[in-house]
């Protein structure tokens, strides 16, 4: 492996535990200190959460177009590992700070955390020759999943012991301690980034291709409105007047890539309550395993283990097994698993009827966590693979963002519902959830036979 990439990598572990561990105290934090309910606390948080997954297409732009992926990094780096530190400084109890202030100050400058993922989406990719390396490329995402999981696990399970069981400034927890170490990580992360500058590939940035792409849509849209009686095989093909063939295939590349995305994004409203709702019905549970006792927010600790568990069984089990039977294509992966995550909804739904009488150990939650790991490996490790294949050469940050803008847009349905609190039970918000996510899947599994059809179609033709 270069060199580089093990740079990367390491960068992305440090990069991920920053942001598990702060936000995995993050709704904790909003109810106990800020006296917020658990409602506007899980709002708040996935309000911040659909932030960070909106802007990195903000940030991939920027490094497509101007900056490139290496300055991008450094700079939206230290401005995330800031936004850590204003949160600690604001905890500090005996300083008086106004908490609120601090904490949606430090919460807002999360918001560059987008940017930083997109970018090693695609910064790590970026660094190997293909097709000369293209084996070696095939398994890159999976590798990334692994150091992702690391540094999730131990965001999720030490950063709870910061909080909870040491003791600072006069207080009976440590807050200060929970979201500082964090920065520091990534500012190590930061550090590595720079002394391993020399050894990166760093492709220049490749001109305002995402203007280019957004002006031939709405061009080939105006021209199709105007020639209804014009006859063409796709609508972007009315573009072909002012635009060249290969500005137009890029651009249908793009359009089929973010249609894909958009079918599957009810995906993330599911899968993202495991760091709000899944807490919150962990913290009705007994975390009494004998020889320790779990803390309800490290209860989101079995997501990265789980992962780390079932990726190897994915790989050399799972799907070869799919591609033997005809369903390994990245599509069949993604479909698969937002059947999965419907699953681990029922199962939810399930433990919260049961919590409501009865108190039951936490390790009840270690199903319908494993399955919500199986989703992810399924869907998500896809979808970074299908945006990065499918995109056109300068545009690759740009689409890996679209994959966090597909999560955001999913995500953005949380708040509204929580916060609405229209359902009288959490069971019944569940439901809502798993039903909607349900009927959404079997959609989606049109929208792939339909693209696999067409795919197929155009091969025979090459």
């Amino acid at each position: 492996m270069r060199r580089s990439v093990i740079f990367i990598l390491i960068n992305i572990l440090l990069e991920r535990y920053c942001w598990t561990g702060t936000t995995n105290i993050l709704v904790m934090y909003l109810h106990e200190k800020l006296e917020f309910d658990e409602g506007i606390s899980t709002s708040l948080y996935h309000t911040v959460e659909l932030l960070v997954f909106v802007f990195p297409i903000v940030g991939a732009i920027a490094a497509d177009n101007y900056f490139g992926l290496y300055k991008t990094l450094i700079w939206t780096s230290l401005i995330f590992a800031c936004g850590n530190l204003i949160i600690a400084i604001g905890a500090i109890e005996i300083l008086s700070l106004p908490k609120v202030a601090f904490t949606l100050t430090g919460m807002f400058l999360f918001i560059p955390c987008g940017f930083v993922r997109s970018s090693l989406n695609t910064f790590g990719p970026d660094q190997y020759e293909l097709p000369k390396e293209s084996e070696e490329f095939k398994s890159y995402f999976f590798v990334q999943m692994i150091f992702v999981k690391i540094g999730a696990f131990l965001g999720r399970f030490v950063n709870p012991i910061f909080r909870e069981d040491v003791k600072c400034f006069d207080s009976h927890d440590c807050y200060p301690l929970a979201f500082g170490f964090p920065a520091i990580m990534m500012l190590f992360g930061l550090f590595i980034l720079l002394i391993g500058k020399n050894s990166f590939v760093r492709k220049p940035p490749g001109g305002d291709m995402f203007t280019k792409v957004f002006f031939c849509m709405t061009y080939a849209l105006k021209e199709k409105t105007k020639h209804k009686s014009i006859k063409k095989d796709h609508w972007l093909d009315y573009a072909e007047d002012k635009f060249d063939k290969k500005l137009i295939e890029d651009t249908k590349a793009v359009f089929r890539t973010l249609t894909i995305f958009l079918g599957i994004a009810l995906v993330w409203s599911c899968f993202m309550q495991q760091n709000s709702r899944w807490i919150f019905q962990a913290a009705k549970m007994d975390g009494d395993l004998g020889f320790y006792k779990l803390k309800p927010d490290q209860i989101i600790a079995l997501n990265p283990i789980s992962c780390l568990l079932l990726t190897p069984v994915c790989v050399y089990g799972i799907y070869p097994l799919l591609e033997k039977c005809g369903f390994g294509s990245l599509l069949n992966r993604m479909a698969i698993g937002g059947f999965l995550c419907c699953a681990s909804f029922v199962l939810a739904i399930l433990v919260e009827i049961y919590i409501q009488n009865h108190y039951i150990s936490m390790l009840w939650l270690l199903p319908q966590y494993s399955l919500s790991a199986l989703c992810e490996i399924f869907v998500l490790v896809s979808m970074l693979n299908f945006a990065y294949e499918e995109a056109p050469a300068n545009m690759k940050s740009v689409m890996t963002a679209c994959v966090y803008l597909t999560i955001a847009l999913g995500d953005s349905l949380i708040p509204i519902v929580s916060g609405s609190k229209i359902f009288k039970s959490q069971a019944m918000e569940f439901t809502f959830f798993a039903s909607l996510l349900f009927v959404n899947m079997i959609v989606f599994c049109f929208i792939v036979r339909k693209f696999n059809r067409k795919r197929q179609k155009n091969e025979v033709l090459k």
